[in-house]
């Protein structure tokens, strides 16, 4: 069904060891591999959705399918969840911040999570996420960027994206917010130093 997820997540999970594969089937709908569920209305019981959430030691890999519909490998519309020790394949994003009319993620970390083959971005964050962290994050052979971030204080550190044609993209609005610290993307190796905005330097 449209919307459908692997292992969709609402109440405070912890999980380990999850393997999320071949799914994506219909062309026509939505999938998610690992979802940490968007947030309802607050009038909901259940209104903090997946927040305080942990999920590590994974591997999501969409199946060979093409279409109109999106295949999302780890989504998060929740607060304070934690990521770390994975690999997403194949999918449309491989990691996905997003949210809905009642909020987007906030203080998400992803920890040494690894992206192959993206539709379209290794790591998406969306607009409206805020306080998102990548340390030690890679993206391999991503469609349009590595790195997508239209947040609010969104801090990579450590992040690489060998051999992308577009390494990072950033929105406007994003860009004077971005926080970045020891990445590596493109092919040099050495500290670059730039303004992005007036009154502040970023040291890649």
């Amino acid at each position: 069904t449209d919307g459908a997820a692997g292992v969709d997540m609402r109440g405070v999970w912890h999980a380990s060891g999850v393997t999320v594969t071949d799914f994506g089937s219909n062309p026509n709908v939505s999938y998610v591999g690992i979802r940490f569920r968007t947030k309802p209305p607050v009038t909901d019981p259940y209104n903090r959705a997946a927040a305080r959430s942990t999920l590590e030691g994974f591997y999501v890999r969409a199946g060979n399918y093409l279409g109109a519909g999106t295949i999302d490998g780890v989504a998060s519309g929740s607060d304070d969840v934690h990521i770390s020790n994975g690999t997403v394949q194949g999918c449309t994003s491989g990691v996905l911040f997003n949210g809905n009319v009642n909020g987007n993620a906030v203080r998400n970390v992803v920890t040494s999570v690894t992206a192959i083959d993206s539709r379209t971005y290794g790591f998406n964050v969306s607009a409206g996420s805020q306080n998102i962290t990548l340390i030690g994050c890679m993206t391999v052979n991503s469609a349009v960027a590595g790195f997508r971030n239209a947040g609010d204080n969104t801090t990579l550190i450590g992040c690489r994206a060998p051999g992308e044609v577009t390494q990072k993209s950033v929105s406007s609005a994003a860009g004077a917010t971005e926080i970045l610290a020891g990445c590596i993307f493109g092919p040099e190796l050495g500290i670059t130093t730039y303004s992005i905005a007036p009154g502040r330097v970023n040291i890649d």
